[in-house]
């Protein structure tokens, strides 16, 4: 029987229209999880403790549907452009809702406000985002093509982050806090629509394969698959650390380093590293194969980043070094991660939704999970954020911020180095064009 004809590969002109869509992704994202709760306490007048308990609800609702809307998604993969558009409007006004509360209401209906607003974010996000990953893997004809493809969506995602941790600062100079806020969301009104245009005006072949008829709306039939188990694993112990510095990171350049107004530029040398170092990790994996370039990655952050274990008040000019060094081999976690994830699809690229629903599934519980263990446990240890703590707190905190995400960077490496994943039919460049059974 004669073989079936490959897909054509993308043009670059193609994968920078698939990346368009991740630049106002990323963006929503820094306001979205770091500023919401200072701004509705601060220009509301619902209490801190409503906030956190309505944040809590809203995001472990949003990590349990992201499955589901994938699931729903592969039953009509025709319709997942459609899916995509609804889903721009959506998010575009909830978002601008969302920072926009009015002054006549009370503490009481703020509160609900704030906690519809964010459902309907999350909602618009995740199917645009799910879908948007799901789009990728039927752009991709072989392997390789999933990297290029990722590629290009992690390096706008990138952009998109450094542009939202930039773009508050700014405009703060000239506007007050609400209209600094307001004029993120007219932004993002702009951004959105432009970019969702670009992208989904982009012609994806469709292959032959059925919708899915799941029995189920939760779609456990994936996590049968070894492969798919395998990948999902590594993804989680991955992404875990990351969280926790995510989580400590306000903490640690305050209270440990004393110097609060490197924050922003501090993080902007992180992504902006992050974008410099793709290229070599994609170019690696083209000669080394994807994950054993995972794992230098993975190695190369255990050993730059436990440098800052060691830092303590007025090392920041260090910290600047750790936060471009560690910023390198995030470049390989965007890119070669989710890549590597697409290729156990092969076997199921109709399930290419439910299979990304269950991806960011994972990388939110990890965020929440990391909140749970390191905010009690530093508690517990006596630190207390914005106050003189002792030299023992203090310590406490380096190492849940530096040590900690260390030794779970190094198991996640010890578990991908045991999987099946290491060593696939697609490592190394001699294979460039094949995907795996």
């Amino acid at each position: 029987m004669a073989r079936p004809s490959s897909p054509s590969r993308p043009s670059t002109v193609s994968y920078a229209r698939y990346g368009a869509l991740g630049l106002p992704l990323a963006f929503i994202s820094i306001p979205l999880y770091v500023h919401v709760p200072a701004f509705y306490a601060a220009e509301t007048g619902v209490g801190l403790a409503t906030i956190g308990l309505i944040l809590l609800a809203v995001r472990i609702l949003d990590m349990v549907a992201d499955p589901i809307i994938g699931s729903l998604s592969d039953r009509h993969p025709s319709g997942r452009k459609l899916i995509m558009a609804l889903a721009v409007p959506l998010l575009a006004v909830s978002y601008f809702l969302l920072f926009t509360p009015p002054e006549v209401f009370g503490a009481t209906a703020t509160s609900w406000w704030l906690a519809l607003t964010l459902v309907a974010v999350y909602a618009g996000y995740s199917a645009l985002t799910i879908n948007y990953y799901a789009m990728g893997v039927a752009l991709a004809p072989s392997s390789h093509d999933h990297t290029r493809i990722a590629l290009w969506r992690e390096a706008a995602m990138l952009v998109g982050v450094l542009l939202a941790s930039l773009l508050p600062p700014l405009l703060s100079g000239a506007l007050d806090s609400k209209e600094a806020y307001r004029a993120t969301g007219l932004v993002l009104a702009l951004l959105l629509p432009l970019a969702a245009i670009a992208t989904l005006t982009l012609p994806v072949e469709r292959g032959r394969q059925p919708p899915v008829r799941a029995r189920f709306i939760f779609p456990i039939g994936l996590l049968r698959m070894p492969r798919v188990r395998w990948a999902l694993l590594v993804t989680f112990f991955n992404a875990f650390p990351v969280a926790v510095t995510s989580t400590l990171f306000l903490f640690f350049v305050a209270d440990v380093l004393v110097a609060p107004a490197h924050s922003g530029p501090l993080l902007a040398v992180y992504f902006a590293s992050a974008v410099i170092g793709m290229p070599f990790w994609s170019r690696l994996s083209r000669i080394y194969g994807k994950s054993s370039s995972i794992l230098v990655a993975m190695l190369a952050a255990v050993v730059f980043f436990a440098w800052a274990g060691l830092l303590g008040a007025g090392d920041v000019l260090q910290f600047y070094a750790v936060c471009f060094l560690a910023g390198l081999t995030l470049g390989a976690d965007t890119v070669l991660m989710p890549s590597l994830f697409a290729d156990q699809l092969d076997g199921a690229r109709d399930q290419s939704g439910a299979a990304f629903g269950w991806w960011h599934f994972l990388n939110k519980a990890a965020l929440a999970l990391a909140a749970g263990i390191a905010l009690p446990l530093l508690a517990f240890g006596g630190y207390a954020p914005e106050r003189v703590n002792s030299p023992g707190a203090l310590a406490l905190l380096s190492a849940s911020y530096a040590l900690l995400p260390c030794a779970c960077k190094a198991f996640a490496a010890f578990i991908l180095y045991l999987s099946p994943l290491h060593r696939l039919p697609t490592e190394g460049k001699r294979t460039e064009d094949t995907v795996p059974a």
